[in-house]
């Protein structure tokens, strides 16, 4: 397994670090070398001698089925992916509940075609939505689908159910710990609380260091992680990818209001609490720019992301 954790699972000794008395100590390292366990043994004594201590300490039958599931889960989900470590993957979270009709799911079939033609494998949720248009961008061969048991939704997408690489969760931890752990790369489509619970999970832990961070998608470097290359310099020259946010006022607002509100508005962002707020959340002010300039700028961002989604073939951008 690749290590998705910044060293954090490399730097843990390999050999067995519990035991409970000698004898069982004992039996516990005679049974896995019955066992023709070749790989790692102390780790699976560990294991064993970590359940044991859950007798012993008498745990709830509500605590030993949480315990006994996630790792059944855990398990299952490596060995389905293990078949696939030579492929790099990407993730992509999005709502369940978009339909073919809306432009992002174009977008996201699209986009999923694309990772598989630079030899990527699409992990998505295997539901539909804008996971199913993934699944059928990439194909059912480059496929996986971690899907969530739920009483009142999601059932597969018809790409990736009744395949292989289809994965059922019970639990939403078992399930992102797989989305973080065999996964290269991740893109955030727009979705509810799900997706937002998925893209910020990611976002804290690459923020507080628990993964290792390949690239980010602006032009630039960014203050918050000066280390991280852009994706221009990781490989693919002249990718630029941010999200922007702006205070907009009604076409005919007067020129004066206008200015004031943007005068009002840069001078808040030149507060230093207000910067530094804003740099720590992996974001950037625009420092000033003028009302002209900033009129400019979205009329760019207009024709350049609406030539993206003609390309892409979205019905009705013709």
């Amino acid at each position: 397994m690749e290590d998705f954790t910044a060293g954090a699972t490399h730097d843990q000794p390999a050999r067995r670090q519990s035991a409970i008395d000698p004898p069982f100590d004992a039996r516990v390292r005679q049974l896995v070398a019955d066992w023709g366990a070749e790989k790692s043994p102390e780790l699976i004594e560990d294991l064993i001698i970590t359940a044991l201590k859950m007798a012993r300490d008498k745990m709830g039958t509500g605590d030993l089925k949480l315990m006994n599931r996630s790792l059944k889960e855990m398990r299952f989900a490596a060995k389905v992916f293990s078949n696939y470590r030579a492929f790099r993957k990407v993730c992509v979270f999005g709502s369940a509940r978009t339909p073919p009709s809306e432009a992002q799911y174009a977008v996201a079939e699209e986009f999923a075609r694309e990772m598989v033609a630079h030899n990527y494998m699409v992990i998505t949720g295997g539901g539909d939505g804008i996971m199913g248009a993934a699944q059928k961008g990439a194909g059912r061969e480059h496929g996986f689908g971690l899907n969530i048991r739920l009483p009142f939704e999601q059932r597969a997408n018809p790409i990736i159910e009744g395949d292989p690489k289809l994965i059922n969760f019970n639990y939403f931890f078992t399930r992102k710990l797989n989305f973080v752990k065999e996964t290269h790369a991740f893109a955030l489509f727009p979705g509810g609380f799900g997706t937002m619970d998925e893209g910020f999970e990611v976002l804290t832990l690459m923020q507080t260091g628990k993964v290792r961070l390949l690239a980010v998608s602006t032009k630039a470097r960014i203050p918050a992680l000066p280390d991280v290359s852009p994706v221009a310099e990781a490989g693919a020259p002249g990718f630029d990818v941010a999200a922007w946010f702006m205070v907009a006022a009604a076409g005919r607002t007067p020129q004066p209001i206008v200015q004031k509100l943007h005068d009002e508005l840069t001078a808040v962002l030149a507060l230093p609490e207000v910067r530094d707020r804003i740099i720590k959340i992996s974001m950037l002010p625009m420092d000033g720019r003028p009302v002209d300039e900033l009129q400019r700028f979205v009329k760019s961002e207009i024709a350049r992301w609406g030539e993206v989604v003609r390309q892409a073939g979205v019905a009705g951008t013709e």
